[in-house]
Order: structure tokens, then C-alpha cells, then sequence
């Protein structure tokens, strides 16, 4: 069993090319629903402005997604993910039960936290469902889901505004999208 401090993290302090964000599952997720939670940020961060010789794990409002879980040694068999480790997360997404303290895990006061959020109906949960299966060829779990949905509501957060420089507008972006989002995709 992972402890509540197991964390993904998604590139580096908000720049103009990149940002980080921090997956944190519950206490009792096992290390499959994170890698699950993982698979469905990855297919998110595919769906969007990819390009060629691919340096990052995706693409999230226009800029580079880098993931890495945390704690290292606690989630050292997560697959998929270049590598990239750093010290302050610029969003921290809590799924299931998961608590987080300000501070904890480069988790800090201008870290914007987000919820993984409600999930849309199930009719538009089949392409991701599609998408996920061709890609990791397993069945999506609902912690897959909640990656996705996440992971959705940041990118469309961060378009709206156009950067992921940390601001109430991004804050107040990311919570509007907490009742559920379209998963229609361009």
C-alpha cells in the first residue's frame, strides 16, 4: 500500500514552455491506481499540441508536461514517464481521499490544488475509454479517469488564461471546472 504522500509531479516552477503538477493519491491507493491515475494524465496530455521529437510526456494548455511520481522509492515501479524531478508544484491533484498539507511534499501556498473533480456521464467516458485501452491495452479504472478529468481541467484552465503563472484568475479557473467539464476533445 502507497502512503498519502505518493505523488506524480508534472514538470517544473510555471515558465513560459512549462509547469508541474503534483498526482497524490490516498492512502490506501495501490501502486496499479496510481500507474492507472498516471496512464489517464498521460492519454490527456497526448491529446493536445504533441509534436515531433517529443521531450516531455505531453502537452497540457499549449505547454510541456513532465511526470515523475513521489516518492521516489515508493513508486519506483510507475511506468511511461521521462524522469523529470522538482521542488515546488505549481498544481497538486488529491484523487480518491487524498489529504495533502501545505508545505508537505514541495506542496506550498502557491501550490494550486485540485480535486480530480466529477467525472462527466458515461457515454462521453467512451473514447477516453477507447483511447486508453488502444494505448495501454487494459481497461481503463476509475483512478484512470480521474487522472484524465484532472488533467482536462488544468489544460482548460490554463488555455483560458493562455500561461500557468500562478494567480487567483488560475485558481478561480481550475474551481469552476470542479462540477464537470465536456470531455469533447478538438
Amino acid at each position: 500500500m502507497l502512503s498519502a504522500a505518493m505523488a506524480l509531479l508534472i514538470a517544473g516552477t510555471a515558465s513560459a514552455h512549462s509547469f508541474s503538477v503534483a498526482l497524490i493519491a490516498g492512502a490506501d491507493a495501490a501502486s496499479d491506481q496510481v500507474q492507472s491515475a498516471v496512464n489517464g494524465f498521460l492519454v490527456a496530455s497526448a491529446e493536445n499540441d504533441g509534436h515531433s521529437a517529443e521531450t516531455a510526456d505531453g502537452h497540457l494548455g499549449g505547454l510541456d508536461v513532465f511526470l515523475t511520481p513521489l516518492p521516489a522509492a515508493q513508486a519506483s515501479d510507475i511506468s511511461g514517464l521521462v524522469g523529470q524531478t522538482f521542488e515546488q508544484y505549481d498544481f497538486a491533484v488529491l484523487l480518491g481521499d487524498a489529504t495533502i498539507e501545505i508545505t508537505e511534499q514541495g506542496v506550498g501556498s502557491e501550490t494550486v490544488i485540485v480535486r480530480a473533480g466529477v467525472l462527466p456521464a458515461t457515454a462521453q467516458r467512451t473514447r477516453f475509454a477507447q483511447t486508453y485501452r488502444a494505448r495501454f491495452e487494459t481497461v481503463p479504472r476509475d483512478t484512470a479517469a480521474q487522472g484524465y478529468n484532472a488533467a482536462r481541467r488544468i489544460d482548460q484552465a490554463v488555455r483560458a488564461l493562455g500561461e500557468a503563472a500562478q494567480s487567483e484568475d488560475l485558481r478561480a479557473a481550475v474551481a469552476a471546472t470542479a462540477n464537470g467539464i465536456s470531455w469533447q476533445t478538438n
